[in-house]
């Protein structure tokens, strides 16, 4: 989702919304923002840990969703 300024210098928001499905038995601590689909050379732009531990099991999912104002 994003919401274009509404003139130069104006105010942006935009959703990046990601869901996961797990195979298997997990946790999941904290998600980042990444420049590419692998991290390994890319560039992080912003990460974070939840408040709690997601613990999940096979076919769980989880969305994660960051929102990036200016």
């Amino acid at each position: 989702d994003y919401t274009a300024p509404g003139s130069l210098g104006g105010q942006f928001s935009q959703n990046l919304r990601k869901t996961f499905t797990a195979t298997g038995t997990a946790t999941a601590y904290g998600s980042g923002v990444f420049d590419s689909t692998t991290p390994s050379g890319s560039t992080l732009y912003v990460e974070d840990n939840f408040a709690t531990a997601a613990s999940l099991v096979a076919n769980d999912t989880l969305t994660i969703t960051w929102t990036i104002n200016n």
